[in-house]
């Protein structure tokens, strides 16, 4: 019975795989073959070594002197206002004590000048003012006569004016021709005649008189206001004043030099090591050490020649810290030049990368630090 259901189950036809399990197989060995690709060629990828590097801002020297301490270590965080080291230039120091004293000198003497000044003000202001004084009361004595010389000249001419007997004189120069007795009434008004002609004249000296004393007035008023600067000046507080000021501006120059002797960080960042020690003398302009900025970390490396074609700019890379853990990068910068590198045994020529973060941010760890790098 056995052999007869066998024999039935040969002679039907057989029914074709179902299409689903032909792609599922093509998948499976695509993806099989990339990936003993991928191992292939992570197996041929050889890792390099790159060194933790960071973007600095140097600090250099304002000053020629000698560097009398550092006032921070390496590795120590500091930001622009830190300061880093002090720098004394002997001859500015000698600079600033003969100019200190200079100043201070100027300034005894302008002391002593305007105190001389102000004793001889006083005394030629109460002088001054006496005359003024005495000035203004002559003028108020001129001015009292006047008064009262137009008021003598005013009665006299009101009493001339009034109504009188007519008298044979017609007119007072006909008193010196005439050969006839004077009347008593012309005596009279002769003689009132003469003192309106007195009260005339006084009237006009007692006014120029009162003018004079105007004048000077005015004049001693002047003199006051102008007295200070012309004791100022006969004293030479003047002259002084502008040589203080002068002698000033050149003490504060040189100390503004001295504040430049206090070197501070001109960036945020870790202080990097010293290129110049404590004691030694160093020149304007020349390095003091470097700034690093935490935020600007980059790898630098060197791949092989051969490697050139799998690196280029933009490539990502990972990454190996000493401490196990991985990170990416990408490469920044490749150099279009493949030199020979000293430090290279094989002395193959390589071509150098800079490789920035990517991705999560990059343990920290200390700068320099070997880091392995490998293409993806």
């Amino acid at each position: 019975m056995s052999s007869t259901s066998e024999n039935r189950s040969k002679d039907l036809p057989k029914l074709p795989a179902p299409p689903y399990r032909s792609i599922l197989l093509i998948m499976l060995a695509f993806g099989l073959g990339y990936t003993i690709t991928r191992v292939l060629e992570l197996s041929h990828s050889t890792p390099v070594t790159g060194h933790l590097y960071s973007k600095s801002t140097a600090v250099y020297a304002t000053e020629t002197g000698v560097i009398q301490k550092f006032l921070t270590r390496t590795g120590e965080l500091a930001d622009e206002t830190s300061s880093l080291c002090v720098i004394q230039n002997i001859t500015l120091t000698k600079q600033l004590k003969e100019q200190t004293k200079r100043v201070l000198k100027l300034k005894q003497n302008l002391k002593v000048a305007s105190a001389k000044s102000e004793i001889e003000l006083a005394w030629r202001n109460k002088s001054l003012e006496n005359e003024i004084l005495q000035t203004r009361l002559n003028a108020a004595n001129y001015l009292q006569e006047k008064y009262n010389q137009q008021i003598e000249k005013y009665a006299w001419k009101k009493y001339l004016n009034r109504p009188r007997p007519v008298s044979h004189l017609k007119k007072p120069d006909e008193i010196f021709r005439t050969d006839n007795g004077i009347h008593d009434l012309d005596r009279f008004l002769i003689r009132a005649q003469l003192e309106q002609e007195s009260a005339q004249n006084a009237e006009e000296v007692t006014t120029v008189q009162l003018r004079l004393c105007e004048k000077r007035l005015d004049s001693l008023k002047k003199l006051k206001k102008e007295l200070p600067q012309k004791l100022s000046d006969s004293f030479g507080i003047t002259t002084i004043q502008n040589n203080l000021s002068n002698e000033e501006k050149k003490l504060a120059a040189l100390k503004q030099r001295e504040i430049k002797q206090d070197i501070k960080a001109n960036a945020y960042g870790i202080v990097g090591p010293m290129y110049h020690s404590s004691g030694e003398t160093i020149n304007k302009g020349e390095k003091l050490l470097d700034i690093y900025h935490m935020d600007h970390l980059f790898i630098k490396a060197s791949f092989p020649s051969l490697m050139a074609t799998k690196v280029q700019n933009g490539t990502e890379v990972r990454l190996y810290f000493p401490n196990g853990e991985k990170r990416k990068g990408r490469i920044k910068h490749k150099s279009f030049i493949a030199a020979k590198d000293a430090s290279n045994s094989s002395g193959a020529p390589e071509v150098e990368i800079i490789v920035e973060p990517f991705g999560k941010n990059w343990p920290g760890v200390a700068f320099g630090t070997a880091i392995q790098i490998q293409t993806l």
